[in-house]
């Protein structure tokens, strides 16, 4: 049977046979803590250096920013504390206008059947008929709904893909 060895002893009885290199030992191992010591306080003060200078650096930036007065365009005029403006432009010209009056465009409604009878101004074009299947493959990529309200008339809604 194996009697137990202490560790500890066995280290001991090892240095214990030579004195220089215990010596040597613990002289080295000072000398590696206080050179990490050393590194240690230069980085702390690199540190403390460089957290100075950007804190000087950015009160410089901070108190040479600000924002520039833009000019107002030539044709606003501003008076007093810039609460009045006064906008001076140039009226379109007649041809430029674009008017509608109320009730001058046809509504389109399709019916409880499905079917929907378009006419255009031209009679040159054959009359259109389309069901909701055809009205919704011509519609394909759009979101697009149609809605039959409870004794109301069918109604088609092109949704906003943007809220979707």
């Amino acid at each position: 049977m194996k009697t137990p060895i202490d560790p500890r002893r066995l280290l001991e009885d090892t240095l214990a046979s030579d004195e220089t290199f215990r010596a040597s030992s613990l002289e080295a191992t000072l000398h590696a803590v206080c050179e990490r010591r050393a590194t240690r306080r230069r980085q702390r003060a690199a540190l403390v250096a460089c957290a100075l200078l950007m804190a000087g650096a950015g009160s410089i930036y901070l108190a040479n920013r600000h924002t520039p007065e833009l000019p107002l365009p030539p044709m606003a005029v501003s008076y007093g504390s810039g609460q009045i403006s006064m906008v001076n432009s140039v009226p379109l010209p007649p041809e430029a206008m674009v008017t509608t009056q109320r009730g001058s465009v046809d509504t389109v409604a399709s019916g409880p059947s499905g079917n929907l009878r378009v006419t255009t101004g031209d009679r040159a074009t054959p009359d259109l008929q389309i069901d909701d299947t055809s009205l919704f493959t011509l519609l394909a990529g759009r979101p697009a709904a149609i809605v039959r309200p409870k004794g109301g008339q069918a109604e088609l809604l092109l949704l906003d893909a943007g809220g979707l």
